[in-house]
């Protein structure tokens, strides 16, 4: 939603302005900050996304442009007294030590990357990481049960990438096409893939990004084994999992 932002005494002050019927001012008290950190939105360095004791939610603040970006950060930076301050490196080790589970690991990356619950073109991915989702048990000291996580789903079928490599080499030759040759012809992770797997949890942003209406049915998200499958096998479909 649009509004007006603001920074009064010791408070964070937001008054929806669009897109809000009741209109009312949400704020937020800075001692609750627990981190912030700088967001790239819509490809723009120009946003904050804050994460607060009190919320299990964080908070996406887009600004005009990256000089207000940058002016509320400082400040926020100089007077949330609970401020926490996250480094990869302390975040790996306990990720190694087994002080943090790997959800908390992986959501870490994801954080890192840009990538946040409140934006869909950039929402959080989960890799596959095992390699038959159709076991009825699962032996976790088995290696072949897990997917090789050295290559990217596009590569783990090598068939499939021998054939798109191949056809890379002719669209190299191409002279006539209007767009850089690529191996993979869609990404792993776009806000139709994304509201694919939320379909039964929030399905009303798969009617509004379709313009009102659902998917066929055969391209409705039906089974974790099915989509793996797909993304497996497929010349077109490189999506990984989402959280």
């Amino acid at each position: 939603m649009h509004g007006v932002f603001g920074i009064v005494k010791n408070k964070l002050l937001f008054y929806p302005i669009v897109n809000c019927p009741d209109q009312r001012t949400v704020e937020f008290c800075l001692r609750d900050v627990k981190h912030v950190s700088r967001y790239r939105y819509m490809f723009q360095h120009n946003a904050l996304e804050l994460w607060m004791y009190n919320k299990k939610r964080s908070l996406l603040l887009v600004f005009e442009d990256k000089t207000i970006r940058e002016n509320v950060y400082k400040h926020l930076k100089q007077h949330c007294e609970k401020l926490i301050k996250v480094e990869m490196a302390a975040v790996i080790n306990r990720w190694i030590n087994g002080e943090i589970s790997n959800f908390e690991y992986l959501m870490f990356l994801n954080s890192a990357a840009n990538r946040s619950f409140n934006d869909l073109s950039q929402y959080p991915i989960f890799p596959w990481v095992l390699s038959d989702y159709g076991c009825s048990e699962l032996d976790l000291t088995n290696y072949e049960m897990y997917r090789d996580l050295s290559k990217p789903i596009g590569a783990i079928n090598k068939s499939r990438l021998q054939l798109l490599k191949d056809n890379y080499v002719l669209e190299l030759k191409d002279k006539t096409l209007t767009h850089p040759p690529c191996i993979y012809p869609t990404h792993y992770s776009t806000p139709g893939y994304v509201v694919y797997y939320l379909i039964r949890k929030v399905p009303e942003f798969i009617i509004k990004l379709q313009n009102g209406v659902f998917s066929p049915s055969e391209r409705i998200f039906r089974s974790i084994e099915q989509t793996y499958y797909n993304s497996l096998k497929l010349s077109a479909d490189f999506k990984e999992l989402t959280p």
